[in-house]
């Protein structure tokens, strides 16, 4: 489950470290993100925390590197946990709501 997560954030992150190295591919980027986009649809509840607590680590862990500028380097780890957590729980609570609402309007769909 938490490789498969990673795996998903990887997809989901490639456009932005494929042009961070200089590299860009419009054609691939797209399709990653579609197939990531794919997946994260597809994925249980559960999984959906660590799709977005790593995807969370992935686009903002520059937010903790720059508590090095105030020399509170003991915050760093502690800062990109803490935003992965908080994105984790954005993530679990509309996979919750998208549940509600798919279990809610399934008997006026047939």
């Amino acid at each position: 489950m938490l490789i498969k997560a990673f795996l998903i954030a990887l997809l989901f992150s490639f456009f932005i470290y494929s042009e961070a190295f200089g590299v860009s591919f419009k054609l691939i980027n797209t399709a990653f993100g579609l197939i990531a986009l794919f997946f994260i649809i597809k994925s249980k509840t559960y999984e959906l925390f660590w799709i977005g607590f790593f995807i969370a680590i992935l686009w903002f862990y520059w937010i903790g590197l720059s508590f090095r500028y105030y020399d509170l380097y003991w915050m760093i780890p502690f800062v990109i946990i803490f935003i992965g957590v908080v994105y984790g729980l954005l993530f679990w609570i509309m996979g919750k709501i998208s549940s509600f609402f798919s279990n809610f309007m399934q008997p006026f769909i047939k």
